[in-house]
């Protein structure tokens, strides 16, 4: 009786330790992301349906004004292995920053609101797209909000449209 007690609790133990993260949910970003940031969305049969991060991250206050940035990123299960590697999207999220930055009348004045990540299509591609939402003055003062739109191709990280609106 007394082996069977021992079994049960060790099995106990055992079965709440277990790590239920995903092994690939170790994607982070250098200064936008984290391993433990990844959130799981599952469906009503208990399917995962997608994979999410809804955080605030802190930029570069020599580059940038603002120091608190919201950052979300969703990917579906069917898109993990389509994720750019970890360095490219660095990359990729520092350059759209930027560009977004220079395309202010008066740079300035760029703060960074809100960064979004995710896989979309555009003109017949798979790609996937930075959204960078900011606020920024024209050269009379006056304030507006702005959006940099930045699709990337999906099997080479080529730039297939870098536009604000």
């Amino acid at each position: 009786m007394k082996k069977l007690l021992v079994v049960a609790i060790a099995l106990i133990v055992f079965s709440s330790c277990k790590n239920t993260k995903e092994p690939y949910l170790n994607y982070s970003v250098e200064g936008y992301l984290k391993a433990e940031d990844w959130n799981v969305a599952k469906s009503t049969d208990d399917s995962i349906s997608s994979y999410w991060v809804n955080k605030k991250i802190k930029l570069d206050l020599e580059t940038f004004t603002n120091d608190s940035v919201k950052f979300e990123i969703d990917v579906e299960p069917k898109d993990v292995n389509k994720l750019p590697k970890q360095d490219t999207l660095e990359m990729k999220l520092f350059k759209a920053l930027l560009d977004s930055k220079y395309s202010c009348k008066n740079e300035a004045t760029f703060n960074p609101k809100k960064i979004q990540f995710y896989f979309t299509e555009w003109d017949g591609k798979e790609c996937y797209k930075i959204t960078i939402q900011f606020l920024a003055s024209n050269s009379f003062g006056v304030p507006g909000e702005l959006t940099g739109h930045y699709y990337y191709d999906v099997k080479t990280n080529e730039p297939i449209l870098e536009k604000v609106f």
